[in-house]
């Protein structure tokens, strides 16, 4: 199957399915070839659109062309379309997840988060509630790459993404790698004391954290935390919430 992203002069991103042509052999079809082009246009939702459009995420249109040497009853040609449609939606979204997330934690990507961010700010400003997040940055972390190679380095930025998923207080948070041992975690409509109860959390969880070097011995990792609230009833517009965070680690 053929994916690409175009993205439209409004500004919205559609993955496009285009061409999809396979041959389908079984008991029921036979010699039949469908060509699917199929359109998703993808739209970015406030926080406080979520339960709204749960299932309506994505914005599906598509057309199609059907060659047989036989005569393809409708229950038939439903089976190959779901079919069709089945395959691509599930090329859809792995290609989504992979262009929005990071490959070694798993977690956000940076462009993917700053859009996250973005909107987030955005519900701010509608709504007045206020938007918090963590810069979490490892302590000596070269030390560690220096000390026991970077496989373990990997291996302890994956166990820390994990323990921060962990302790992530619900669905609209978002984690982000930013960049080499930092992470970012992203709390709205949450105060500055919110987030140092889950800073706390964090900080009592890594404590615990054990890295296993290949069996021989086991180390541990301690990592800053820094925390800025974005107040949007108060705060400066240039205020930059992840600078000031970054600043506080």
């Amino acid at each position: 199957m053929k994916l690409r992203q175009e993205k439209k002069k409004n500004g919205n991103e559609s993955l496009v399915l285009k061409n999809v042509n396979e041959n389908i052999d079984n008991n029921n079809i036979n010699d039949t070839n469908l060509t699917l082009n199929m359109y998703v246009n993808k739209t970015h939702f406030l926080q406080s659109d979520y339960d709204k459009m749960i299932g309506k995420l994505f914005n599906i249109s598509f057309s199609y062309s059907l060659q047989s040497k036989k005569p393809v009853g409708s229950n038939s040609f439903f089976s190959l379309l779901f079919i069709f449609l089945s395959r691509g939606l599930k090329a859809l979204f792995r290609a989504n997840h992979d262009a929005e997330t990071d490959e070694l934690t798993q977690l956000l990507n940076r462009r993917a988060f700053t859009k996250h961010l973005e909107a987030t700010q955005l519900e701010a400003e509608k709504t007045g509630f206020s938007v918090s997040a963590l810069f979490i940055d490892i302590d000596h972390f070269k030390r560690i790459n220096d000390a026991f190679g970077h496989d373990i380095g990997d291996l302890t930025l994956r166990a820390l993404a994990k323990l921060i998923r962990e302790c992530s207080p619900g669905p609209f948070a978002k984690i982000c790698r930013w960049g080499g041992e930092e992470i970012v975690l992203l709390l709205p409509r949450s105060s500055s004391e919110d987030a140092r109860k889950i800073a706390d959390t964090i900080l009592k969880s890594v404590r615990k954290m054990r890295i296993d070097v290949y069996g021989r011995e086991v180390i541990s990792a301690t990592v800053s935390i820094g925390i800025a609230t974005y107040d949007p009833n108060v705060a400066n517009p240039d205020f930059n919430l992840i600078d000031a965070a970054d600043t506080r680690a």
